[in-house]
C-alpha cells in the first residue's frame, strides 16, 4: 500500500462496506456458487479470511474500521452512543488521511444509523433513509470526478433482509441474499475503471442464523448484534488490484488493521 501511495499515480480507491456477511458462509458459498460475481472477485483477489471485527454491530465495528481504533478510542461503543457527540474528534480518520494525499472523498450510505461518521473529511455526502443498495445515480456522479478519489459505499441488503417479522434467516436464506449481494456489487464494479482502481471488499461483522440457536428461546435477531461469538465477529477482506497478485491469507488479523 505504502509503494501504492508514493506513486504520482495514485489509483481510485472503491470500498464495498456488506453489512453482516460473515466469513464462514462467504467462504461455503464461494465453494458451491464458484461462477457467481462475488466468488470471482474472492478468487482474483488478495482475500483475508480470517478478520476479527471490533464488535457484533454496525455502529461500533464501522467506526473500527474507518479509524483503525477499537470503540473504547472512537467513543461508539454503545447502543447509546450513536450520535456525533460521541465520536473523538482527536482521531485522524483514514479518509482525512487519503484527503490530504490528495483524494476526492465520497460516501453513499443506505444506512442513516452510521450518519455519525464525520462527515468534514467527505467532499461527497449521500446518506439514504434505509435502503438495500446506494443509489447508482450518486455513484455515477462520484465517478466524474477526477483521480485520484475514493468511495465507500454500503449494502445492506443481507441485513435487512435478515432481521424480519420472524425473526432471522435460515442458511438458506441466508445464501440466497449473498446471491442477490453479489448481483448488487456486480452493477457497481461494471462501471469502474478497473485498471485504474483498487477495490476493497470488507464487512463490518458477522450474523447468527436460525441453526446457530443453542436452545429453544434462542432469538438472533436479538442476540446477533449484543454477543461477541465468532459467528457474529468472524468477518473477511479482500482487495482487487492490477499490481497485487491472488492469494488467500488464513492468518488472523483485526478489522481495525
Amino acid at each position: 500500500a505504502t509503494t501504492i501511495m508514493s506513486t504520482n499515480n495514485k489509483p481510485d480507491i472503491v470500498f464495498f462496506l456488506i453489512d453482516s456477511l460473515r466469513s464462514d458462509f462467504l467462504q461455503e458459498f464461494i465453494e458451491k456458487h464458484p461462477d457467481e460475481y462475488i466468488s470471482k472477485l474472492i478468487n482474483e483477489g488478495c482475500f483475508f479470511s480470517n478478520v476479527i471485527s471490533s464488535a457484533p454491530y454496525t455502529l461500533a465495528s464501522t467506526m473500527s474500521i474507518f479509524t483503525g481504533f477499537h470503540p473504547n478510542i472512537t467513543g461508539i461503543d454503545g447502543w447509546f452512543k450513536t450520535h456525533d457527540s460521541f465520536f473523538n474528534t482527536k482521531i485522524i480518520t483514514f479518509i482525512e488521511i487519503l484527503k490530504n494525499n490528495g483524494y476526492f472523498n465520497s460516501l453513499i450510505y443506505t444506512n442513516d444509523r452510521v450518519a455519525f461518521i464525520p462527515p468534514y473529511a467527505f467532499d461527497m455526502f449521500q446518506m439514504q433513509k434505509f435502503g438495500n443498495v446506494p443509489d447508482i445515480k450518486d455513484f455515477n456522479t462520484f465517478l466524474k470526478e477526477k483521480t485520484p478519489k475514493f468511495c465507500v459505499l454500503s449494502f445492506e441488503r443481507i441485513h435487512n433482509e435478515g432481521c424480519d417479522a420472524k425473526g432471522c434467516f435460515s442458511k438458506d436464506e441466508y445464501f440466497k441474499a449473498i446471491q442477490k449481494t453479489s448481483n448488487d456489487i456486480k452493477d457497481f464494479y461494471k462501471k469502474i475503471d478497473l485498471d485504474n482502481t483498487l477495490t476493497i471488499l470488507a464487512s463490518d461483522h458477522g450474523f447468527k442464523v436460525l441453526e446457530d440457536k443453542t436452545h429453544p428461546h434462542f432469538q438472533p435477531e436479538k442476540n446477533s448484534g449484543r454477543f461477541v461469538t465468532d459467528k457474529t465477529t468472524k468477518t473477511f477482506c479482500c482487495i482487487n488490484y492490477k499490481h497485487l497478485p491472488s492469494k488467500q491469507i488464513n492468518k488472523m488479523i483485526r478489522s481495525i488493521d
